[in-house]
């Protein structure tokens, strides 16, 4: 029981850790965008300095974004595992229950005091196991509240990060016409210069000019 209360001691500092560091990342996002806004209105959409600051901007915050929804899975994932845990112990008790059953317990918030009557031999170790997976998922579910506005401003930012996205494809396409222009006019005068009569009365009287 010791060394579980340590774990979960460490892993709600980590966690109060995470917060605070996300959170941090976060809004010197949100200043950058904004930076980044106002070069955009100065010097406008197509320019170079803007271009580079909205990539730096774009590659952070989608950086960003997938360390935090990898920070959930794996909360969520340990949240999986202590359900598991707690239905096998107390199989071993000799009450199964399902999921849901103990989705309920957790949502009471009280100790599983029901089972004490069962408490003799083995049924005594599976049922400390069970308050233990029990403390810990209540204090899982108390982080991930915790850190639950954080995951709302990402998901804020990730939809802030696909109107980023359609506005780059749009300057995309609108810089891609006039390079197309360009290049079709390049390759007229490319055809042009091959066909000039005068090169090639050149071509003929000083075979050396190409």
């Amino acid at each position: 029981m010791d060394d579980t209360s340590d774990v979960i001691r460490d892993a709600n500092n980590i966690a109060t850790d995470i917060k605070a560091r996300g959170g941090a990342v976060l809004q010197s996002l949100h200043r950058m965008n904004r930076e980044t806004r106002k070069l955009e209105v100065q010097r406008g959409s197509t320019d170079h300095v803007v271009r580079i600051a909205r990539t730096q901007y774009t590659n952070l915050s989608t950086t960003f974004r997938e360390v935090m929804f990898d920070y959930n899975e794996t909360e969520l994932g340990h949240r999986e595992n202590c359900k598991k845990l707690i239905q096998r112990q107390m199989a071993i008790v000799g009450r199964d229950v399902t999921s849901e059953e103990v989705e309920e317990m957790m949502e009471s918030g009280q100790q599983l005091n029901i089972f004490n009557a069962l408490a003799d031999g083995t049924a005594q170790s599976a049922l400390t196991q069970i308050a233990s997976r029990h403390k810990e998922l209540l204090d899982l579910e108390k982080r991930i509240q915790g850190v639950q506005e954080l995951f709302l401003d990402v998901a804020v930012l990730t939809e802030e990060q696909g109107a980023v996205l359609n506005n780059i494809e749009t300057n995309v396409q609108k810089t891609e016409a006039p390079i197309a222009g360009a290049r079709v006019q390049l390759n007229k005068a490319k055809r042009y210069d091959k066909n000039n009569p005068i090169k090639k009365l050149c071509c003929c009287c000083f075979p050396c000019c190409k």
